[in-house]
């Protein structure tokens, strides 16, 4: 009977560290911010298939806000680009956009990785 016992808290045991191995393993890697991963670059998204959003950032904290229109025939038609300046505060993921009248003047908390940005509902690809 005792024999049982110490058989049954052995597998108790082995099961209890497999257990805690696979759990420690899953993680939110799809998900989750990509260390290093800069606002530096080009970023797109489409508003819808007339207009396209394109924030493009600058290392020294300038950047550009290019919005492009485009008629039915998918034809590029016109183009407004505006200048403004940022801060960007990586561990708080913050980014605040100052001055040039843009559509996404202010603060968010956006997430980044190395290929997309979400600002908002605006889904970004790096460019």
């Amino acid at each position: 009977m005792k024999r049982l016992g110490i058989f049954k808290f052995m597998v108790l045991t082995i099961f209890t560290a497999v257990l805690s191995f696979t759990l420690a393993s899953c993680s939110e890697d799809d998900t989750s911010d990509v260390t290093g991963t800069t606002i530096v670059g080009t970023w797109a998204t489409y508003e819808n298939r007339y207009e396209k959003f394109i924030l493009t950032f600058n290392k020294n904290g300038h950047a550009t806000q290019t919005i492009e229109y485009y008629n039915d025939m998918g034809e590029l038609i016109n183009q407004d680009i505006t200048p403004f300046q940022y801060t960007y505060d990586s561990t708080e993921k913050e980014l605040t956009i100052i001055g040039g009248d843009t559509e996404f003047e202010g603060i968010w908390t956006i997430s980044i990785t190395a290929s997309k940005m979400a600002l908002g509902y605006y889904i970004f690809d790096k460019v």
